[in-house]
């Protein structure tokens, strides 16, 4: 859908004219995929089982930002924003089975919300297209994993259960957004963000201890630039 938008106002609309010590109030809209580093590894020692006898089919988890911000327009080439998102990422796990025991995880899915606070620095160097680099820091605000359990498999009895799991993670965290964008008549961006977490979200003294696993995502931004 975002690919569709852009691809439209590319046909219809100039690359956008930076004039500098000009401010401008940004929204935000992101859609992609998130992943946890090392997950895995922290769901064998979580699980209690030898590795060769747990089947984990791991997979990427969905993930979307909702986001509002400043940005200052230095000079025709440098732009510096700050902002406020709000996003959900995580982890999927499609299955998980102890092997040799009558007990079978689907649809699992640990779903991580944070509040952000990045800050910014554009770089642009083709007629509206920027590379995109900052810090980015993150506050846990709620934590779950959901699962899809079946305790008898012959009999398939199956049941939904949500676990809290904000005791077992760090509430704060800080990342590094590295992207680039494309700027449409002043108005309107299409970017590409790739999250690279820097801290473990993982708190000592708990099960997944040995095993430090940070936040990765990656979004398609669809956003808009209202002047000031």
């Amino acid at each position: 859908m975002l690919l569709a938008v852009a691809a439209l106002m590319a046909t219809l609309s100039a690359s956008a004219q930076h004039e500098p010590g000009k401010w401008s109030f940004d929204i935000n809209i992101g859609l992609g995929a998130s992943w946890l580093n090392n997950a895995e590894k922290a769901v064998v020692q979580f699980a209690g089982v030898n590795s060769q006898n747990l089947i984990l089919d791991k997979q990427l988890a969905p993930s979307a930002l909702i986001g509002l911000g400043v940005t200052y327009q230095a000079n025709k080439i440098l732009g510096l924003s700050a902002g406020v998102n709000y996003a959900v990422q995580g982890q999927g796990y499609e299955n998980l089975k102890v092997q040799d025991m009558n007990v079978k995880y689907s649809n699992n899915a640990l779903e991580l919300t944070y509040v952000q606070v990045p800050l910014m620095a554009h770089l642009y160097f083709y007629k509206g297209w920027s590379f995109n680099a900052g810090l980015q820091t993150g506050f846990l605000v709620n934590a779950d994993m959901t699962s899809r359990v079946e305790q008898d498999l012959k009999r398939k009895q199956t049941d939904n259960i949500r676990v809290d799991y904000m005791d077992d993670l760090k509430k704060f965290d800080l990342t590094i957004p590295l992207g680039i964008s494309y700027e449409f008549r002043g108005h309107f961006v299409l970017g590409a963000q790739y999250n690279l977490g820097l801290l473990p979200v993982n708190k000592k003294g708990n099960v997944y201890e040995d095993h430090e696993t940070k936040n990765g995502a990656f979004y398609l931004i669809l956003g808009w630039k209202i002047g000031l």
